[in-house]
């Protein structure tokens, strides 16, 4: 890790995990079926839109539609206690050769976030503290990260507004606490933000990902935390040995 990346003023301390994969979605996502009709066979008709699993005949479907809830067995998720998450993000341009950021970084405000940290006994202290000091922060739910890509871009990220309808424009007060709370744990030669944008996905209150056997051979299954890219090989790997067994890659 380039230690400089980490503002060592007013750091107490540090978690860090060996564990962790980061993984640039566009080009994860370009290869990704290239790589599946290699090791599977698998084939792809892309700009097509089913509306009617009778379009797409086989002994077992999976329905993976994310935030879609209204095309295919709309009465299902709307009982499903599903609602939306639309979350902020932006990307810095490329920072200069040969300056690595390391390990993704993440502030305090992540320790309020995510239930792994639950059994913190110091965490309703930590929340109440935020929430009194940084009502902003819960507002939007803001916690914010930064990580790299391919091309030594920094992105940063996020903020999270909960309903079904969301919001086609992006706040500028959530990108500026975003900013402003980064600044406070990292620092970066190149600070000018080259991209903005945001995204949406399925949200459930308590399951991590939804699942559900509408009828006979149809699964339904989408990511509900905001974990899908963490969760999705293993969810995958786990429902396919539950549907129809184990599945090798050749």
């Amino acid at each position: 890790m380039n230690r400089a990346a980490a503002r060592p003023d007013g750091l107490r301390g540090g978690l860090y995990s060996p564990h962790e994969v980061i993984v640039d979605p566009p080009l994860t996502i370009a290869a990704l079926p290239a790589w599946l009709t290699e090791q599977f066979g698998v084939s792809f008709d892309f700009s097509t839109a089913v509306t009617d699993i009778r379009q797409a005949p086989a002994d077992r479907l999976v329905i993976c539609t994310g935030d879609d809830f209204e095309t295919l067995y709309p009465r299902l998720f709307a009982a499903s206690g599903l609602t939306r998450c639309k979350l902020q993000m932006m990307r810095t341009a490329a920072q200069p050769d040969g300056w690595k950021m390391g390990p993704a970084l993440a502030g305090g405000l992540t320790l309020r976030f995510y239930s792994s940290f639950h059994n913190c006994p110091s965490l309703p202290r930590l929340q109440a503290r935020i929430a009194a000091e940084m009502p902003e922060y819960d507002r939007w739910g803001i916690h914010v990260m930064a990580s790299t890509t391919a091309a030594n871009c920094i992105t940063i990220g996020d903020s999270h507004e909960y309903g079904l309808t969301v919001d086609i424009f992006n706040r500028e007060e959530i990108d500026a606490l975003i900013l402003r709370y980064l600044d406070t744990f990292a620092r970066f030669p190149v600070r000018e933000i080259a991209q903005r944008w945001y995204g949406v996905y399925a949200k459930h209150p308590s399951m991590p990902f939804y699942t559900a056997e509408p009828e006979p051979g149809v699964r339904v299954v989408t990511g509900t935390s905001g974990s899908g890219m963490t969760l999705s090989f293993g969810l995958a790997e786990t429902l396919t040995a539950r549907d129809v067994g184990p599945v090798a890659c050749r």
